[in-house]
């Protein structure tokens, strides 16, 4: 009887989770929400195995939601309101979280540049007026 091989065996295991994480970012990249939702149909079943125990619920949530426990509109927004394109054409989307990120990054460097006139006020005024400001400040 053959002994198993551990090296093909690893070097088979990485070449999938690889693989399984381009298709992600490729997924994201190209803004499919179907094809987004499919890569984590796999990754619960790593978060699983691999006893990252939060992940593999959250995911199971996730897929939980889009098979019966949301409304048809609701599962419409969660397919399709994952990544956001800012840049424009095909392949340009990133993570509606990490654009989030990079929001909160802006916001707290133009706190930053205003010193020791921060109030509250201007704080808030900041914020619902930082979009805008994103964008001129990256268009322009």
């Amino acid at each position: 009887i053959a002994q198993p091989d551990g090296v093909y065996s690893y070097a088979c295991a990485v070449l999938c989770d690889g693989l399984l994480l381009l298709e992600l970012r490729d997924a994201i990249h190209q803004g499919d929400g179907p094809r987004i939702l499919r890569c984590w149909k796999f990754m619960l079943l790593y978060f699983k195995r691999h006893n990252h125990h939060k992940y593999a619920l959250e995911a199971f949530r996730l897929l939980a939601a889009l098979n019966g426990v949301v409304s048809p509109l609701v599962r419409e927004q969660i397919i399709w309101s994952r990544t956001i394109n800012t840049r424009g054409g095909p392949g340009n989307n990133i993570p509606v979280d990490l654009y989030n990120e990079h929001l909160n990054r802006t916001l707290k460097d133009y706190i930053k540049c205003l010193g020791a006139n921060v109030t509250e006020k201007i704080i808030v005024d900041l914020s619902k007026s930082l979009q805008s400001l994103h964008s001129l400040c990256h268009n322009a």
